[in-house]
């Protein structure tokens, strides 16, 4: 009996809420009457469910659209439910492919390796700190340098000599030309300072002296002024290495061996501690393999070359991927250690000597890289720190093991990590993994490990004998962002000589839109086009 003729218009709706985006699909190819019905009739109020489009919690419009954070604003000019199913499905159905469709291009931003960075989505720039000193502001679409401070003792939101730390903010009215920032404070401090982390409006500092630092960003309210003030002092335990990050009520700190300690942001109380070598269900990732044939050395060479032309010319042009430089290679996680320390001569860490570095929060997630090149992931840290024997029992905590040789500059410089959307990214040894992680709280990762996650790790290099640590890594909406080393121009005796040099790479896995004009061109070529 067809649903259609015996039940109401409403409860069809609402049965064909639970089916997916593929079973919807399917469901209107069975007859015209259920093609109309899906397609045109009430098209918009099913497309909308969340089963079949990622929105936020109590979304009931695309408004949320203007906040998303693509390198290609691929989203851009959605106007309908089905239009944001379609494309989110394509961006998907790339991400966990195994030969992914991958363009991206490097920004060679000043004439100092690149050290951080931040890319902003909504003003379309990339903010950069240099490992000599200085702050960058770069247009994201055409590489072209908006603004910047000279080397000094601090810039921006980051330190400075004499463990303070400079809070600057970007001028939305334009005053002082796009990309102009301005200083509002700075934040003094009596102990040696680690790190620091800025988001939720608040900035946490850390100290290896046994001390951690709330800021409120707008203590005032709403009124939009920046005037940073102290809510909380935490004494923690000393011996903090600098790593930190925050979610909305609590800060975690890396404490090396030790794990990590979680504190409440609003009193400093203490809320538990994570070990990660408490952790028993051990997975491991074979070390990817990249290809020195032919073609990676021709990318290898066409990169370099117009990495160098566009700098001796004095260009901020981006330089586009070149075709087949990607260096990407699939990979699955497999249960149990890893087999293959002593094939690669690589001595192998045991588990409760290794030691923790960045740690990041995202909701109930949790992710850990280690110095050994491990991974440690927990799907719902709070009832991990409640009830360490229940939450280990119901299997949200996994730990997954890569090759590393321990190198302590890689570790100490970079070490770094990232996670959105269900999606995690990190680096060990000059390779960047990308992994698909469960999105739901508390959900059992053995399984999900064994059965639905794939990823794939890409270069942080064109060759990896080249590659110098990454300084900093990011994943967002439709690609993934890092410290790159290429080749670029020096000044040794009054000449310019070829040396290495880190840049900024962004990776994008969004498909070309249909009648949108393609941000990842290359801008200088197109623009030489209108011109003719």
């Amino acid at each position: 009996m067809d649903p259609l003729a015996v039940l109401p218009p409403e409860v069809v709706v609402r049965i064909v809420h639970f089916l997916d985006l593929q079973g919807t699909g399917r469901l209107t190819q069975t007859s015209r009457a259920w093609h109309q019905f899906i397609q045109h009739a009430h098209r918009e109020v099913i497309y909308a469910s969340p089963t079949k489009v990622d929105r936020p919690d109590g979304c009931r419009d695309l408004a949320f659209l203007e906040h998303k954070r693509s390198l290609t604003e691929y989203f851009k000019g959605v106007n309908s439910w089905r239009e944001l199913c379609k494309r989110q499905a394509k961006v998907r159905r790339n991400w966990h492919s195994d030969r992914p469709a991958i363009r991206g291009r490097t920004y060679k931003i000043g004439g100092d390796p690149v050290w951080r960075f931040r890319m902003d989505f909504k003003r379309r720039f990339i903010v950069s700190t240099s490992e000599g000193g200085g702050l960058y502001v770069t247009d994201m679409d055409n590489g072209a340098l908006l603004w910047q401070l000279p080397r000094r003792d601090g810039v921006a939101a980051w330190d400075r000599f004499g463990n303070s730390i400079e809070v600057w903010r970007a001028n939305d009215d334009e005053e002082g030309g796009r990309g102009a920032f301005s200083r509002v404070a700075v934040l003094h401090h009596e102990c040696e300072t680690r790190g620091y982390q800025l988001s939720y409006d608040t900035l946490c500092v850390v100290s290896s002296d046994g001390e951690g630092f709330v800021y409120d960003l707008n203590p005032g309210g709403g009124d939009g002024k920046l005037s940073p003030r102290l809510r909380t002092h935490i004494d923690i335990e000393r011996g903090a290495i600098g790593h930190l990050d925050q979610g909305e009520g609590a800060v975690v700190y890396s404490m090396a061996r030790k794990g990590y300690h979680f504190h409440d942001k609003a009193t400093g109380a203490p809320l538990g501690r994570v070990q990660p070598a408490a952790c028993s269900n051990v997975f491991h990732i074979k070390q990817p393999l990249y290809n020195d044939d032919e073609d990676d050395a021709e990318s290898f060479v066409l990169e370099s070359v117009a990495v160098l032309e566009s700098q001796g010319r004095g260009s901020n042009r981006v330089i586009p991927l070149p075709g087949g430089g990607s260096h990407c290679v699939p990979l699955r996680a497999e249960k149990g250690r890893h087999p293959n320390h002593s094939q690669l001569h690589v001595v192998e860490v045991p588990l409760e000597q290794d030691e923790w570095g960045a740690g990041m929060l995202s909701g109930s997630f949790m992710v850990s890289v280690s110095r050994a090149g491990r991974i440690f992931l927990c799907s719902d840290w709070p009832a991990l720190l409640a009830d360490p024997e229940a939450a280990k029992a119901s299997g949200c905590t996994a730990i997954i093991e890569t090759v590393s040789e321990g190198d302590s500059d890689r570790f100490d410089m970079g070490g770094w990590l990232s996670i959105r959307d269900g999606r995690i990214l990190f680096e060990v040894d000059g390779r960047i993994y990308i992994l698909t992680v469960p999105t739901e709280p508390g959900a059992h990762l053995p399984s999900f490990l064994s059965e639905s996650s794939s990823g794939f790790a890409v270069a942080s290099s064109p060759g990896l004998g080249l590659s110098r640590p990454v300084s900093f890594m990011a994943v967002w909406d439709d690609c993934i962002s890092f410290t790159y080393c290429t080749i670029g121009w020096a000044v040794e005796l009054d000449r310019l000589i070829p040396m290495p040099v880190k840049a900024v790479r962004v990776l994008s896995w969004a498909p070309c839109a249909d009648g949108q004009k393609d941000i990842l061109s290359d801008y200088e070529e197109e623009s030489a086009s209108r011109e003719e």
